[in-house]
């Protein structure tokens, strides 16, 4: 049986490209959420603020991966 090499995809280009933007994107994200969580906590000082905040921005992912 032949070997596959399993770092052939790193040797393209295009997809190097892919992975960088993709950490870039999932980097962001989680700034934003943290900046959103902290803005929010400053103003209202309230965890139970934090907390629907949070369900929010899941909610989305879990409707969706229920489709995946």
């Amino acid at each position: 049986m032949a070997r596959t090499d399993p770092y052939a995809a790193l040797r393209i280009k295009e997809f190097n490209i892919f992975l960088l933007m993709r950490l870039l994107l999932v980097f962001g994200w989680s700034m934003q959420f943290i900046v959103i969580e902290w803005e929010v906590y400053s103003l209202t000082k309230d965890p139970l603020s934090l907390g629907i905040i949070g369900l929010m921005e899941i909610i989305p992912a879990f409707t969706m991966a229920l489709f995946a």
